[in-house]
């Protein structure tokens, strides 16, 4: 980003060093002196203090010897010294304050004033008055801890637990996004004696406008405790001299933590300008190694000739260092500084990798995960899947947890440390934008030393709304290796069609399907005795449309061709981008996993259907799932056990039991493995829901143990899948798919649930499969076939018809994907019920080509010389004269175009 035009009167040169071993960067900056007068402190006029109130006025009296004091009632009279320039407002006992009093606080501090709360379990601002690090409980979390960091005389270490309280984590503002506008900086840190963090008990936030004064504040969880009184002065005076210094930076460093060899470094750079107009300020970036040994610097000097709240600024930082084979970890700490005195007001740092030009190749012993059977497997050896969604904290639950603005290298390190320790061995992960690709890939180099590997989610592959661009150039952006860690790509979770212009490319397919299935609108109308042209399949997800059973049925038959021919563009998209694991893709997108099956290597059946009172209804849907894909493997992914938040013992311990029965039934049934919604815990969304196993300060919850296990059962539990005995469903007379077929089946199911089905008139030959339509009934042609139905297997993009051209008289090859039920039987002339394709050019006779007997799922290969020039279409048919499945457009020329 460049500086603002308007407000810049001059820039210094910049001055730019890129020799390395600059030497030692300086220690770091100290706490700005606090002058007299500068802090107020509130009190709530009390005549008799308790014992905890004697000891919180003790060390504020230590903290503060001139601080001025202000009753709690009298705020909003106090005008004349709360806008005395540069007053701190320091408020105790937060658990105290009154509506009142809350009301008055946010005047003040939408007036640009400053506060520094201090207490724990602050009570809830009345209104829209809430601020940020002091929402009611469900927005911060408890915990105890021995070590604290950040302290200005070091550490502080003690033989007892405290109990303190914490935000949850927010930006920071390391990363010089520039659509950042809120800042949160951690004053002191909590760690464990394995040093992962626990919390943040001192930090301050600050919001920036340039519509109204910056508004700043800070809170310090951490009730009044005699025995730390030098520590507690010494947090509050941090803070406070943080807030008096009214100058911030909100964003500043690389919209990415990355860099490719050579690679530009343009940093961008936001400080709040208080008081308006005042300067100069100078920014000085640095580059340090992993010694802290400063290798480049650069500084500008900026000053205003107009007022100004925001300065915007950018530093070219020169190219990136080349790199052999291995990333190399650096730090960029960019600073606003005093140009007179050099004294350091605000610091970001942002950790960075520099990329090698040539990435080692894969490790010795490093085996690939791919799919045998019903199964997973490492290298050669069965291996479940136990993994779980990686995602933003709970202060951020929607934002992606690799956005450059969210991401937290010590968070990822701490979560995947707890991945590894619970047994789990992949995890989800979305990509949904270029932005996050330098930091996708930091990710892949940790997740080696965590023996961890990804199932990455691209959204740009939706079914309601591709994005083939966008796919192809996150994929280039990765530049995948063969050690890259992903195991699997696949869409992600995809909910229903959700507006207009997803249901159109949806209607859109709908009415050529229409015509390609039954020739025309008028016939498909007289068959299945509704307005197939006024009729959207969106209709399938409302349970109150009233559809009819035929007009259900063909929709679903529709859904499942749609779905298919879009995974064999996605396969198609991924193959031509150098992807050789494997693919899969969600089944509620669908609402039958047999749709697209024959395009997946395994199944991915959404968590939301487990029931953990009803373990019969999961093993009948792993069954399900296998039968209709010929045996590949089941993944459960989101699963969860959601309680409150903040929990008590018996939401954990009945979080506990659901997850430890949904995961016994998981085991049970042979399912290939399972991915967990998440992991850490914290409120989800507005009504404060929880899905985590760990506490928020790294604790494992009940649940947590469970999910331990269990995935010890995993690893002992028998992935050979018990022998077919028999159980088959019929699975063409369930219009409303799986749900409805469970409802149908679980009278009768009892033990058997967990027995492996097949569908009827699974594998049974052509010649001997009776010729149906989808409801059962009489065939009348032209309509699609309930146990017969193929798929063209060609480069293929998202268009909705498959086309070819070729030349004429010469050899071409294609293959055809057997999608139905039924086995076909080999291509003999007079033989009914046996499978031909039939390739037909307008105003001639059709030839009938050979293919040898196909199982379901399996492909039959075809060689056809065509000996005409023109428009051919090729289709399997059963002979003597029955078409089904999707046609193939082949355009013959004398010549192929250019």
């Amino acid at each position: 980003m460049k500086a603002i035009p308007s407000l810049i009167g001059f820039l210094a040169l910049a001055v730019f060093t890129a020799l390395t071993g600059c030497g030692p960067r300086q220690d770091d900056w100290p706490s700005a002196p606090l002058p007299q007068n500068a802090v107020a402190i509130l009190t709530h006029g009390d005549e008799a203090q308790p014992e905890q109130d004697r000891a919180t006025s003790a060390i504020l009296r230590k903290a503060f010897p001139n601080a001025t004091s202000l009753v709690a009632n009298q705020l909003a009279a106090s005008g004349p010294i709360l806008r005395r320039e540069g007053t701190v407002l320091v408020v105790p006992r937060v658990r105290e304050l009154s509506p009142e009093t809350w009301r008055s606080l946010a005047l003040y501090l939408s007036r640009g004033g400053r506060a520094l709360f201090w207490g724990l379990d602050p009570t809830h601002a009345p209104g829209d008055t809430t601020c940020t690090l002091l929402r009611p409980a469900s927005e911060f979390f408890s915990f105890t801890t021995r070590n604290l960091r950040g302290l200005p005389a070091g550490t502080l270490s003690s033989a007892q637990p405290i109990r303190m309280q914490s935000p949850f984590p927010r930006p920071t503002g390391n990363s010089g996004v520039a659509t950042a506008s809120q800042r949160w900086i951690p004053l002191a840190e909590a760690r464990d004696a394995a040093g992962a963090i626990q919390g943040w008990p001192a930090s301050l936030w600050i919001e920036a406008s340039t519509q109204a004064p910056l508004r700043a504040w800070g809170w310090i969880g951490w009730d009044a405790d005699p025995a730390f009184a030098r520590a507690q002065q010494a947090l509050l005076q941090t803070a406070a001299s943080r807030l008096y210094q009214r100058q911030f930076l909100i964003h500043a460093g690389l919209d990415r933590f990355a860099l490719e060899a050579n690679e530009p470094i343009h940093i961008s750079a936001q400080f709040a300008a208080t008081p308006a107009g005042s300067g100069p300020w100078r920014i000085v970036a640095e580059m340090e190694n992993e010694q802290r040994v400063v290798t480049r610097r650069i500084a500008e000097t900026i000053s205003l000739n107009a007022s100004a709240t925001l300065v915007t600024t950018s530093l070219f930082f020169g190219a990136a260092s080349r790199r052999a084979d291995q990333p190399q970890r650096m730090t960029l700490r960019v600073a606003l500084a005093n140009p007179e005195t050099g004294e350091i007001i605000d610091e970001t740092r942002q950790p960075l990798r520099l990329r090698p030009e040539n990435p080692s190749a894969r490790a010795v012993g490093e085996d690939r995960i791919g799919a045998r059977g019903s199964t997973f497997i490492l290298g050669r050896r069965p291996s479940a899947r136990l993994g779980a969604r990686l995602v933003s904290h709970a202060a951020t639950p929607h934002q992606n947890a690799l956005d450059p603005d969210v991401f937290n290298l010590d968070l990822l390190r701490a979560d995947l440390t707890r991945f590894r320790d619970a047994g789990i061995n992949s995890l989800t992960v979305a990509y949904t934008s270029i932005a996050q690709a330098p930091q996708l890939r930091i990710l892949l180099d940790e997740l080696r030393n965590n023996q961890l590997a990804i199932l990455l989610e691209l959204p740009a592959l939706s079914p309601w709304k591709p994005n083939e661009s966008l796919a192809k150039e996150q994929l280039e952006a990765l530049r995948l290796a063969p050690n890259s860690r992903i195991f699997a790509i696949s869409p992600g979770p995809i909910a229903p069609p959700q507006n207009g212009e997803q249901n159109e490319r949806l209607n859109a397919a709908w009415a050529h399907w229409i015509r390609e299935q039954y020739g025309s609108p008028e016939h498909a109308q007289a068959l299945l005795n509704a307005d197939v042209q006024t009729f959207s399949p969106a209709s399938l997800w409302d349970k109150n449309a009233g559809l009819s059973t035929e007009l259900q049925l063909a929709a679903r038959r529709f859904l499942n061709d749609f779905i298919a021919r879009h995974y064999r563009a996605c396969r198609n998209l991924l193959l031509a981008s150098g992807w050789t694991g494997l693919f899969t893709a969600p089944s509620a997108t669908t609402l039958d996993p047999a749709a697209g099956a024959w395009q997946l290597d395994f199944l991915s059946l959404d968590g939301a259907a487990l029931d953990p009172t009803d373990p019969n209804r999961t093993a009948f849907f792993t069954a399900y799932a296998r039968a209709v894909s010929g045996s590949k493997p089941i993944l459960w992914f989101d699963v969860s056990a959601t309680i409150p938040y903040p929990p008590t013992p018996d939401t954990l311990r009945t979080q506990a039991e659901q997850l430890d029965a949904q995961l016994r039934a998981l085991v049970r049934t042979h399912a290939a493995g399972v991915i967990l919604d998440r992991i850490v815990g914290g409120p989800l969304d507005a009504d404060g829901l929880d899905r985590g196993l760990i506490r928020p300060d790294g604790a494992w919850r009940p649940s947590g143990d469970t999910l331990r296990a269990r995935a010890q059962d995993w690893r002992h539990e028998s992935l050979t899948i018990p022998p077919w005995r028999g159980r088959e469903v019929d699975i063409g007379n369930a219009p409303g798919g799986l749900p409805e077929l469970w409802t149908r089946e679980k009278e009768t199911a009892g033990p058997e649930a967990t027995d492996e089905l097949r569908a009827i008139g699974w594998d049974r030959l052509s010649s001997e499969t009776p010729l149906l339509n989808l409801a059962g009934g009489p065939v009348q042609p032209p309509e699609p076939l309930q146990f017969f139905n193929a798929q063209w297997q060609l480069a293929s993009s998202f268009e909705t018809e498959a086309t070819l051209q070729a030349p004429l008289r010469e050899p071409l090859q294609m293959d055809v994907l057997n999608t139905g039920l039924s086995r076909w039987t080999a291509s003999v002339t007079g033989n009914v019920g046996s499978v031909w394709i039939s390739a037909v050019r307008n105003g001639f006779r059709p030839l009938l080509l050979p293919l040898r007997e196909t199982a379901p799922g399996a492909t039959a290969h075809l060689t056809w010389t065509p000996s005409d020039a023109g428009s051919w279409t090729l289709r399997p048919l059963i002979y003597p004269s029955t078409l089904f499945g999707e046609p193939l457009r082949v355009e013959v020329l004398d010549a192929l175009k250019p």
